[in-house]
């Protein structure tokens, strides 16, 4: 229900019960300004740092890797193998010339 287990749904109720419906209701407000503060305190801090400076270049670094990877593993995936022999068979003659 609204994703919410029986855990959660326990956990409210008793908390509902402890506090009554008013005052959670007031304490889930300042909760949500807490959390809200927090995410943009840790945003703020994250601009001043440079962060977004050092982690947008090695995400562009594991996305090219990764594409490296698939790559690879799709020419190691070729069906017709003798083709690739012959073309390093012909590569090797031509450097040994």
């Amino acid at each position: 229900m609204f994703g919410l287990s029986l855990g959660h749904i326990i956990v409210l109720a008793i908390i509902v019960l402890i506090f009554g419906p008013k005052r959670v209701s007031g304490l889930m407000g300042q909760f949500g300004k807490i959390v809200r503060d927090l995410r943009e305190n840790l945003n703020n801090a994250k601009r001043d740092m440079g962060v977004d400076e050092v982690t947008n270049p090695i995400n562009e670094m594991r996305d090219e890797f990764s594409r490296l990877k698939e790559e690879t593993s799709k020419m190691g995936r070729a069906e017709n193998t003798e083709d690739i022999k012959s073309t390093d068979e012909e590569k090797n003659k031509a450097e040994n010339s």
